[in-house]
């Protein structure tokens, strides 16, 4: 091609006034292109169904939705993380749209010991632990999790919560209330201690109601772990049933009880050769490649 300056602009979340605000002031070119990445936001009338008190401010929504649709013309390619956010663009636009997540670091595929670890953490050798990361919020599913805790009843399985949010301790007092014995609250945590958890747990739970493409998905399936995760989202796209896991209806009490008994029989799958496409440097290269194609 020529020696034209060609400018990439590559937006992180679109679903907002600033997006529109940046897009409405661009005057789009042949050498410029637009890429967009969804992070898990809405559009405008969606967020209007999600909470009705938004009705007061209807007039406003509508104009917004009205410059979403015609703003997102300009952007050549959209990153979704989910079915219905490609549909709701395809509905609406001609541009190219492709399933993206996000990445991992490469000590994510670092070989663990499950021994070693259960040492260190004080767990018992001859016991079985879930574990599930993320918000403590009623939209990840926790109460039905907790509850499916409780009614399996097995002393031998434990479930360890790992993360805060807005409902951590009204679930902390419901288990302690419905006398739930089998779950440990431990709060926040990050880094290498977190991976200590990845090591020494036999399988990972995500119950949400909705989702995007959760990151720890992708982590525990690098530490070899299998996940139970629901049909919400990206999620049904990262994982195929009884390949790196099992997928669950969203608030069903009793798929959670039986996938949790099924997956703890699993031993000695590989499961981490379906993560290294979530490797950074691979989602880096794709990125890449489809900024090289557009140009």
């Amino acid at each position: 091609q020529s020696n034209k300056t060609r400018l990439i602009l590559h937006f992180h979340e679109y679903h907002t006034w600033q997006t529109y605000l940046i897009l409405l002031l661009i005057q789009k070119k042949e050498n410029v292109k637009i890429f967009a990445q969804h992070h898990g936001g809405r559009n405008p009338l969606s967020n209007l169904l999600k909470y009705k008190r938004l009705f007061l401010f209807f007039p406003v929504i509508a104009i917004m939705q009205f410059f979403e649709n015609l703003l997102f013309k300009k952007i050549d390619l959209f990153y979704v993380l989910s079915d219905e956010e490609k549909k709701y663009l395809k509905d609406k636009i001609k541009a190219k749209i492709i399933f993206q997540t996000m990445g991992i670091e490469n000590y994510f595929f670092k070989e663990g010991n499950q021994k070693k670890a259960r040492e260190v953490l004080g767990f018992k050798i001859n016991k079985k632990y879930l574990l599930y990361i993320g918000r403590l919020k009623t939209t990840k599913g926790i109460k039905e999790l907790l509850d499916s805790m409780n009614e399996i009843g097995d002393k031998n399985i434990t479930l360890i919560l790992i993360g805060e949010g807005s409902d951590f301790h009204k679930f902390k007092e419901y288990a302690k209330k419905q006398e739930i014995s089998n779950v440990n609250f431990l709060g926040a945590i990050y880094g290498d201690k977190k991976l200590e958890y990845l090591d020494a747990c036999d399988a990972l739970i995500l119950p949400s109601h909705t989702e995007g493409a959760p990151v720890v998905l992708m982590e525990a399936i690098a530490k070899n772990l299998p996940v139970i995760a629901t049909n919400v989202g990206g999620i049904p796209k990262m994982i195929k049933n009884n390949r790196e896991g099992i997928i669950i209806r969203p608030k069903s009490k009793e798929d959670i009880k039986k996938a949790v008994v099924n997956i703890l029989k699993w031993m000695g799958k590989d499961i981490r050769k379906y993560a290294y496409k979530y490797k950074w440097e691979n989602i880096i290269k794709d990125t890449l490649g489809d900024y090289y194609e557009l140009l």
